[in-house]
């Protein structure tokens, strides 16, 4: 990397001429020996020696962010360079309780920059307060922002366009990047095409970013380290180490970005031959990948040793995640997800990366680490994760936790979908499905198609504790439910299950999900189109040539099928959960994914849990959860495992609408969705209350 070093400047309006004593300043205690120098003196009413005062207290460490906050507060007349300076302080943070920072902040003082009225921002402000923006995903803001960029004939700077740009880019809006940077792109500037590509990997949209890359005029290191770390991070390691050798032959030499990015590409296709390569290319240019700040030693050493072993035994690959996760102060999660994540930009994705390891501090007052007991659950069904969070904060197990969780949605008929009381079959009848599994003792149970007991969660956990089986299905299960004790039978439609039907039929039972059927736009009896003897006088050629509705026209928030809740309680021990009336004016007798172990939920207190909603006839095929929970025990982080299995079943039905949510065995979770914008609650030891997350398609 190349370094400018600007000479001090000899000019008598320079502050470090005008004020020597800031510039030898070496730590705090100096610089407020100074301060009341300066106040005794009256010079502290110079602007320049305030704003160089400022310059020290928020560039240095974050201890001092207290100490500026109060010494700007006490600015009279504060000049732009101050503003800028306070504002890039805080903009330049990342949301910090012990040392009270957060890049609101520099929205706030922004804020009150204009409301003061006094000074006018510049082409140093805006790249400040857009950053800001990108790290809390302040999309409205961020745009607000843009026009008022416009409005002052700074669009053309480079350096506030390319912040734009990469406001955009971290805020998920690609379309708005993509429009501003085709407007206003310039050959030269590597940096913009740099951002885009790498916001495009963020979305995991892998072929735009190709394509991108491959018309960039000029690319650099890091042009190629960003689509290298793309490729191995979304699991394309063919792809990555088919990029790293292109690179070579253009005669682009790689740096320690670039071999990070390739290590873990070469390690999972046991690539020995390029691994020795790159081992002695290191060596050579004295690239000392074991020391490199951001990241683990044992990652690379786990790396290196599969190199030369040929196979590394999978068993000794568990053995070393499991060590490498185990090591859980702050420090070592930070270097684990600056190893994950593109190198480029000076942001962590907000929508890419939802994990959290929290840190508090123990009776000695050294940190440790605390990532459980955790709830997570599909959808904002908060007053479901409250229940949870209540049992296994009151040393419950996760089983116990789970099963409070669920058995509170279905008694709320959350959303419509859970419980009695909602998506009545073409008969316009209720019916449930439910399932229970516990991650330690890796037993199940579930129910499906269950009429006339309300309570699922509750009979598919009698069926785990108290038989062999794992599925129970139809009247059958309703008898053991009540057999067991459950309260029935009862009448599980209602008054608005009955009115939604009776309008669907008078809408001629449309839709629905018959397909290659005869009549289309009736509600039946149907035929199969091949048993129909079409003659003339016979079917019309109006039912023959019909179209069956897309699958994501059956599907959507309010007939998402399922609750699906995943408990880690206070031993680390896992368990999932899910129930659901099914999907509205289902077929009779149909049983989605809801009760099936590894489609709608999974858990394995080693590795982790999944929980999923959406289309369930499609999902099922899949078994993402079971997808989800294996990528993580072969070491995948959780953001990965899950944007992994559903591109795995968009690849084959791209109208699809589904999403999964990941949890590994620490605690840290992420979320990936297809086909709508989906949103998981989570509850762990760090919130006061539920908080619910967004993930985007």
């Amino acid at each position: 990397m190349n370094t400018i070093i600007y000479k001090p400047s000899t000019s008598p309006n320079h502050p470090s001429s005008l004020f020597p004593q800031i510039s030898r300043c070496k730590t705090t205690r100096q610089l407020k020996q100074i301060h009341a120098h300066f106040i005794k003196t009256g010079q502290i009413h110079h602007p320049l020696a305030a704003a160089e005062l400022l310059k020290f207290l928020t560039l240095s460490t974050q201890l001092e962010i207290k100490y500026a906050r109060k010494f700007f507060s006490q600015i009279h007349h504060p000049n732009c360079f101050s503003w800028n300076t306070i504002i890039r302080a805080f903009a330049d943070s990342d949301d910090d309780d012990l040392f009270h920072v957060n890049p609101l902040e520099a929205l706030l003082y922004f804020s009150h920059m204009l409301t003061d009225g006094l000074v006018e921002p510049n082409k140093f402000t805006f790249p400040c307060v857009l950053k800001a923006c990108a790290k809390l995903a302040r999309i409205e803001e961020g745009k607000q922002l843009h026009g008022f960029v416009v409005k002052l004939g700074l669009v053309t700077d480079d350096f506030v366009r390319s912040n734009l740009v990469r406001m955009y880019v971290m805020c998920g809006a690609m379309k708005d990047a993509h429009v501003l940077f085709y407007q206003t792109r310039l050959e030269g500037n590597v940096v913009l095409w740099n951002v885009m590509i790498d916001g495009f990997v963020r979305m995991g949209d892998l072929r735009a970013s190709r394509e991108l890359f491959d018309s960039m005029p000029n690319k650099s290191v890091v042009s190629w380290n960003v689509m290298i770390s793309g490729y191995a991070q979304n699991g394309h390691f063919k792809e990555a180490i088919e990029m790293f050798h292109d690179m070579q032959l253009r005669d682009v030499s790689p740096n320690y970005v670039t071999l990070l990015s390739v290590l873990p590409a070469i390690s999972r296709l046991g690539a020995i031959e390029l691994g020795k390569w790159v081992h002695l290319f290191a060596e050579k240019n004295e690239i000392e990948i074991d020391d490199v700040p951001n990241v683990d030693g044992k990652i690379y050493l786990m790396l290196k040793r599969s190199t030369y072993n040929h196979i590394l035994g999978q068993k000794q690959v568990d053995n070393h995640l499991d060590l490498l996760e185990g090591d859980t102060s702050k420090r070592s999660y930070n270097n684990y997800w600056n190893f994950k994540a593109p190198l480029i930009g000076t942001c962590k994705p907000f929508i890419l990366m939802r994990g959290v390891l929290n840190e508090v501090k123990g009776d000695d007052g050294v940190a440790i680490s605390k990532q459980y007991p955790l709830v997570v659950s599909t959808w904002p069904f908060k007053e479901a994760v409250r229940a949870a969070w209540r049992a296994v904060d009151g040393d419950h197990s996760a089983v116990d936790a789970v099963v409070e969780g669920c058995s509170a949605c279905e008694e709320l008929r959350c959303d419509g979908t859970v419980g009695p009381g909602g998506s009545p079959d073409e008969n316009g009848e209720t019916t449930i499905d439910a399932l229970i599994m516990n991650g330690v003792t890796m037993e199940v149970g579930a129910v499906a198609a269950m009429r006339f007991v309300k309570d699922g969660i509750r009979a598919a956990k009698l069926v785990m504790q108290h038989t062999k089986h794992t599925l129970l299905v139809g009247e059958k299960a309703s008898a053991f439910a009540i057999a067991m004790g459950l309260p029935g039978p009862n009448n599980l439609s209602s008054a608005d299950s009955i009115r939604k039907w009776s309008k669907w039929k008078e809408n001629h039972c449309q839709p629905n999900f018959w397909k290659d059927v005869v009549p289309l736009d009736s509600c039946g009896p149907y035929h199969a189109k091949a048993h129909i003897d079409v003659k003339e006088g016979g079917c019309s050629t109006r039912y023959l040539m019909g179209v069956a509705e897309p699958r994501s026209s059956l599907v959507g928030p309010h007939n998402h099928d399922t609750i699906s809740m995943a408990v880690i309680d206070k031993r680390g021990h896992v368990a999932v959960g899910t129930s659901t009336n099914g999907a509205t004016y289902k077929i009779p007798g149909r049983v989605g994914d809801g009760p099936i172990a590894g489609s709608s939920a999974y858990a394995v207190t080693d590795s982790g849990a999944c929980v999923a909603t959406g289309d369930g006839d499609i999902m099922m095929r899949f078994l993402p959860c079971y997808q989800v929970v294996e990528s993580m025990r072969l070491g995948m982080e959780p953001r990965l495992a899950a944007k992994d299995a559903i591109s795995r079943i968009a690849r084959k039905f791209p109208d699809f609408v589904g999403a999964v949510v990941a949890v590994n065995k620490n605690g840290v979770h992420a979320g990936a969705c297809h086909g709508w914008t989906f949103e998981y609650s989570v509850r762990s030891p760090v919130t006061d209350d539920v908080e619910v997350f967004t993930v985007l398609p």
